[in-house]
């Protein structure tokens, strides 16, 4: 049996015109985060620092939009008057990224803290725009000077946002 326009009953028909556009999606920025530690890693007064989690960025591998590099830590102290540290250091080219040195001081609570954008380039200090070698490097500065003052780092990742 043939329907009104000539298709049988049950077939699909020629497409119609497309009906309006939708409202717009929520838009805005996307984050990727990249671990660069995983796991929980501490150092005492006078052991100096202790490095860990060697990864190879490239930001280069980053296409198809233009993005933005952070550094993220969560840190903690043992106490009063101790200062921890961590920072993303360049093993391929023996430097500190600037900006990614980030500290916490006195206070036995986890504290995450994050860097501001980090500067992507070939100039000393920057985050290199071709693939090289990081870890992350993490410090205590303690008021006492005990073996009991602690600085643990239990997180360490690459923040990377769409702008």
């Amino acid at each position: 049996m043939t329907a009104k326009g000539g298709f049988a009953r049950g077939s699909i028909g020629p497409a119609g015109p497309a009906g309006p556009a939708g409202p717009a999606g929520p838009g805005g920025p996307t984050r990727a985060e990249v671990s660069l530690v995983s796991d929980t890693i501490s150092t005492s007064f006078p052991m100096g620092t202790l490095a860990r989690g060697q990864s190879t960025i490239d930001p280069s591998a980053w296409t198809g939009a233009t993005f933005q590099f952070q550094v993220r830590y969560t840190l903690l102290c043992s106490g009063a008057g101790i200062t921890t540290q961590a920072l993303l250091y360049n093993l391929t080219d023996g430097e500190v990224v600037t900006g990614t040195t980030l500290t916490h001081t006195g206070d036995t609570d986890y504290v995450t803290v994050t860097s501001a954008v980090l500067v992507v380039g070939a100039a000393a200090g920057n985050l290199k725009s071709t693939a090289k070698v990081y870890e992350v490097r993490l410090s205590v500065s303690a008021g006492g000077a005990l073996p009991a003052d602690v600085a643990t780092l239990t997180q360490a990742a690459l923040l990377v946002t769409t702008v």
